[in-house]
């Protein structure tokens, strides 16, 4: 692998891990508006960094924002208690 391809790489693992830190750091969640605000990228780039945590193992979970008007969606790190909750452990 070229240099640039490795730096290229590296990167995109370290945006994808900054996304992840921004979402974690919201316990309440956040929007793919959020998202693109702080890290200036367009929204199909988040949404394929957001399937790719989700591909790695990662529990992003999306679900309708509670009382807000529009159709926005809010991302969040679902923990492992609400993890058991939502496949009927718990």
């Amino acid at each position: 692998m070229s240099r640039e391809r490795a730096e290229d790489r590296l990167a995109i693992l370290t945006r994808g891990i900054e996304i992840l830190r921004f979402v974690a750091r919201n316990r309440f969640g956040v929007t793919i508006s959020d998202i693109v605000t702080q890290f200036e990228m367009h929204r199909r780039t988040i949404y394929r960094y957001l399937d790719a945590l989700q591909n790695a193992g990662i529990r992003i979970h999306k679900s309708r924002k509670p009382g807000g008007k529009g159709c926005e969606n809010i991302w969040k790190l679902v923990t492992p208690r609400e993890h058991m909750e939502r496949i009927g452990i718990l």
